[in-house]
Order: C-alpha cells, then sequence, then structure tokens
C-alpha cells in the first residue's frame, strides 16, 4: 500500500462524494386519473419515465374513475389537478365551483357504439340494453348524443351503468347488455370478438373537451410556475408516446391490464394520430358539452365556453418556443 495506493483511495472518495450530492428538491403535485383508458397515457409515461421529475415535479397520481367524485376531491384541497372531461368541470361550474381547463389531449369523443352479433342495425336496439361505465361519465353522455345521431330516443333502449369500460366488455360478452359505450384499445379487442361497430363518434369530427387537465382558479393563481412545469412533462409525455411506439403499446397494456396486441397497436395508430402536440382545450369543445347539459339545465346555454378555459399557460409556453422542441429520450 504505496502512496499510488493512497492517491486513488482519496480520488475514489471524491467520487463517491460527488455522486451522492443530494437528490433536486421536489415539489409534489397530486393529479387525479379518471377510467382507467389510454387516453391517459401522457400521463403515466410522463410520471414513469421521469418527466416531471426534469422540471422538479413529484406527481403522484390517483385513480378515481367517477368524474364528479374527482371534481369533489379538487375542491377540498385534496388534489392539486385532475384529468378528465370537460362535462364534470362543466357541471361543477354550474352548481358554483370554478374549475378551469388549462388544457386537452384530445378534442374529440373517441367512443364507438358496439354490439353484440345479433344487433346489425341501430332499430335493433329498440327494447334492448345498453351499457356504460357511470351515470354521469362522459360514457353517458356520449351514448345520449349517440342515440339521437343513430335516430334512435333516450327512451327506445334502457341505459345501465355497469361499472368501468373493461366491465362494459365483459357485460357484452355475458349477454347482459346488447351494446356498450367502448373506447379504444377496448373497441378493437370488441371487434376481435364479434362486436360490430354502430357509430364512430370520433369520424363524425364533433368537437368535444374529451381528455384534458383542470384544476381551480385559486391553484392556477398561487401555482403557476409548478402548473407550467407539470405541462412541460404533459407535453413531452405527449411526443414519446407518440415517438416510441413500443413504450406507448407497452404502458397502455400494463395499466389497463390488457395484451391484445392487435387491439394495442391499432389502439396506438388512433391515439397517434388524435393525442394533440400542443393540447390547447378549445371554445368548440366546451360548447359541445355544455349544448347537451343545456337540454336539461337551460343556464349552461347561456355560458360562454371560453369562461372555462384558461388558455395563458399554453399561450406562455408557445411564446417561449417549448412546444416546438423534440420529444425527449425515455428515461432521460
Amino acid at each position: 500500500m504505496g502512496r499510488a495506493t493512497g492517491s486513488s483511495l482519496l480520488i475514489a472518495l471524491v467520487a463517491l462524494a460527488g455522486a451522492i450530492r443530494p437528490a433536486a428538491a421536489t415539489e409534489v403535485v397530486k393529479v387525479a386519473t379518471g377510467a382507467i383508458v389510454a387516453e391517459m397515457a401522457p400521463l403515466w409515461i410522463g410520471r414513469d419515465e421521469g418527466l416531471y421529475r426534469r422540471y422538479g415535479l413529484d406527481v403522484q397520481i390517483t385513480p378515481i374513475t367517477a368524474g364528479l367524485t374527482a371534481v369533489q376531491a379538487l375542491l377540498a384541497g385534496e388534489l392539486h389537478m385532475i384529468s378528465i372531461t370537460g362535462i364534470p368541470v362543466a357541471q361543477a361550474n354550474l352548481g358554483g365551483a370554478d374549475i378551469l381547463m388549462i388544457a386537452s389531449v384530445i378534442n374529440l369523443s373517441p367512443f364507438s357504439v358496439m354490439a353484440a352479433r345479433g344487433v346489425t342495425t341501430a332499430q335493433e336496439l329498440k327494447g334492448k340494453r345498453l351499457g356504460i361505465t357511470r351515470f354521469g361519465s362522459a360514457a353517458d353522455i356520449v351514448a345520449r348524443m349517440a342515440l339521437k345521431r343513430l335516430g334512435l330516443e333516450e327512451r327506445d333502449v334502457t341505459i345501465v351503468q355497469i361499472g368501468g369500460m373493461g366491465e362494459t366488455l365483459s357485460a357484452m360478452q355475458q349477454g347482459s347488455v346488447a351494446a356498450g359505450m367502448l373506447t379504444p384499445p377496448l373497441t378493437y379487442r370488441a371487434e376481435g370478438l364479434g362486436f360490430r361497430e354502430l357509430l364512430n363518434l370520433a369520424a363524425s369530427g364533433e368537437p368535444m373537451l374529451h381528455t384534458g387537465m383542470g384544476a381551480t382558479r385559486a391553484y392556477l393563481r398561487s401555482s403557476r410556475e409548478r402548473v407550467l412545469a407539470f405541462l412541460k412533462g404533459y407535453i413531452e409525455a405527449i411526443a414519446l408516446f407518440k415517438r416510441d411506439r413500443e413504450l406507448a403499446i407497452r404502458t397502455v397494456g400494463k395499466y389497463m391490464r390488457m395484451s391484445d396486441r392487435v387491439a394495442l397497436e391499432r389502439m396506438y395508430g388512433f391515439y397517434r394520430e388524435h393525442l394533440l402536440d400542443n393540447p390547447r382545450p378549445t371554445a368548440a369543445g366546451m360548447k359541445t358539452i355544455l349544448d347537451f347539459i343545456g337540454r336539461a339545465q337551460p343556464e349552461a346555454l347561456r355560458v360562454s365556453p371560453a369562461r372555462y378555459l384558461d388558455l395563458s399557460f399554453l399561450d406562455e409556453l408557445e411564446a417561449s418556443g417549448f412546444l416546438k422542441r423534440p420529444a425527449p429520450e425515455p428515461g432521460r
């Protein structure tokens, strides 16, 4: 053990000291997802690939499948943001809440009406049961919109709530409902099982704030830098989803507990096309929701759709050039 050995030991200790420097401080952001569906993939990817941590955030994700329950938790201060449709946001605001949508990763409805083998036309749904996730959910409201497009009245079918979307498909397989409201990849899984698509809402192109990010006005005012940091990670996750096919398929398969490769690949193609690089919520998408709610609550028709949106965060990121940056490498 000579001088060289001692020098080597000193160098090793210095290197070790550098390696164990304290990690940068992170701020906790509590986010709730709605249903466990593929549109939530940017949230999952952002967390799992460390994209939020790059911006000093520890994003904690909690699934709350009922949108109104998530809204209640947000208003109670138990959450900082929620990832849901614009439907419960509009409903809560009409009831006196003050929630704003700051992003919308998809501005149309990805739902399809999938029917049993014996149902070949919309008219054959009359007198039968249509499965949705829960009353008041996006599936519920979109189902009622779909019935109108199919030339049916709501009284022509019995709408039943099943629970989750996976449970809806199971109910279809068991024959307890004649049709169900599904989104990719379950739409494609149902096709593989022999079910028939009666209506594809996405093909209509009707604008709708289907999946986005919402927060209270008070939180947005008090935590602007934190919200901007979150959106940076979220936008990078969208880009990464689109660029990395295998990561996207693996992530959705993991959280939706699916292994149907064909359905997952078709899902990827659908969302690669429809997820927004710039997840800007639109007044037209909120108007679709308010118009529907207005059938039962006329006051919804008097609300300016832009009142429920805050575009200032995306405006700032766009002005800074952030939206033109390439997608990050996974895990970096």
